[in-house]
């Protein structure tokens, strides 16, 4: 199977390393605003992905998840940066809601342009609003 993950900051990484160590695909790509980071994520993943199922690791870009079956959007601005670490705040993580969707209608559009028969995981907080967006702008897109 192939899996694209869109974003390389923390999540995205971690993400990329427990696909490597569980072997669920033979193909990653890795996908970031910030091509040399999506690089530097798949050079230190690659020093012990010898160690697991053979996989082929690369950072790439939007037309590189051609073919992939599964897309992880990590990509976002977390806790810290989007001021959501009061545990106590009712509106908890749905403050990062504005930002975070800003974010994903640049990049769900581009992802399933390059690869519309993916399943779409969303990893980025608030997951579940955010899965709504992405799925609208796959039916409004694929149509």
């Amino acid at each position: 199977m192939k899996v694209g993950v869109i974003g390389a900051g923390n999540v995205g990484s971690v993400c990329v390393l427990a696909l490597v160590m569980r072997g669920v695909a033979r193909e990653i790509v890795v996908v970031n605003r910030t091509p040399e980071v999506a690089r530097g994520i798949v050079t230190d993943i690659q020093y012990g992905a010898a160690l697991f199922s053979p996989v082929e690791l690369s950072a790439g870009d939007y037309s590189d998840l051609d073919g992939a079956q599964l897309l992880l959007i990590t990509a976002g601005i977390n806790e810290q940066a989007g001021g959501a670490t009061d545990r106590g705040d009712a509106a908890g993580r749905l403050r990062l809601f504005d930002e975070n969707a800003a974010i994903y209608r640049e990049i769900v559009p581009k992802i399933v342009a390059s690869a519309p028969q993916a399943v779409i995981l969303v990893v980025t907080d608030p997951p579940d609003p955010l899965a709504d967006l992405a799925a609208s702008w796959r039916a409004t897109t694929s149509c």
